[in-house]
């Protein structure tokens, strides 16, 4: 097919200007084909197959390059489709692409009751462009599913389905990694005193602190609730007492819009794996989950 396939954006306007020229385009209200708008036929390299009053079609001669070897598959795949289905723009697959429909109106003698004119598209074919929307909407729905819709972070769903080979990955690699669980302390009475939008903001501008510390490369999430958990490198326990300490700044900088705020305070638990280390993500976290409520009990103690 290649460069000699008819391209509908390549002829958009000479062949708007035979439109005008033959007119309507279904069958119902069927134009007269002229000498001169077969010469643009050709130049567009369209098929053009005649259809009897019977209902059978047939393709007329000469038939452009795109269209030897397929002759009869393209009958075949015409028949199948019923003439009331049919107008321009109709699409249908042969072979593994797409040809569609580009215009129908009447013939010029009364051998046949109607031309149709057929078009193999290219790479703007409606097939691609399906296929390209499909992705994109697959994607889409792919991303929704693995955020959470408050925080915007990672839900629980997607923070184990990427963490997961994130953490075997980083392991092959020599890299040993942190996670880390934590759980935003006095959520409840905010939201008793002040309302769930106050809470819902708490937990939005926890999730903002977090991104601020963490980039790109780290992975975070809401597990559900007032819990949130982190994966990221880590080195030494030096560098883990730096990170803890940067989050613990950072969420005391959240400020809500209600009065007599009290400083925002969150309850944290670690879990470290060196690289000749073997354990799941889920295993990290279950023991970082604990160590967190160790500290939150200590607390209130």
């Amino acid at each position: 097919m290649g460069s000699t396939a008819g391209s509908f954006e390549n002829h958009r306007n000479s062949k708007l200007q035979w439109k005008e020229e033959v007119g309507a385009n279904s069958l119902g209200d069927k134009p007269r084909i002229s000498g001169m708008s077969l010469g643009i036929i050709s130049a567009l390299q369209l098929a053009v197959v005649s259809v009897s009053a019977g209902g059978a079609f047939r393709l007329l001669e000469p038939c452009p390059a795109w269209c030897e070897g397929l002759k009869d598959m393209l009958i075949t795949a015409l028949n199948s489709t019923s003439q009331k289905e049919l107008r321009d723009g109709t699409v249908f697959l042969l072979m593994g692409s797409v040809y569609r429909v580009d215009f129908m109106a009447s013939a010029a003698n009364g051998d046949a009751d109607g031309l149709l004119l057929v078009q193999c598209c290219e790479s703007t074919s409606p097939r691609l462009e399906f296929e390209e929307s499909l992705q994109q909407r697959i994607q889409h729905l792919e991303q929704q599913a693995f955020t959470d819709y408050l925080s915007d972070l990672h839900n629980r769903a997607g923070f184990f389905s990427l963490g997961e080979p994130m953490l075997q990955a980083r392991k092959a690699t020599g890299d040993d990694q942190l996670a880390i669980v934590l759980d935003v302390d006095n959520l409840k009475p905010v939201n008793d005193r002040y309302g769930h939008n106050a809470g819902d903001d708490l937990l939005r501008g926890v999730a903002a602190a977090l991104t601020r510390v963490f980039d790109a490369s780290d992975l975070l999430g809401r597990l559900g609730g007032d819990e949130f958990a982190i994966l990221t490198r880590c080195r030494s326990f030096a560098q883990r007492r730096v990170l803890l300490a940067q989050i613990e700044q950072e969420i005391s900088l959240v400020r809500l819009a209600i009065p007599h705020q009290s400083i925002v305070s969150v309850s944290m638990g670690t879990a470290w794996l060196r690289s000749d280390q073997s354990a799941s993500l889920m295993d990290l976290t279950n023991t970082a989950d604990l160590r967190m409520y160790r500290s939150k009990r200590a607390k209130k103690t």
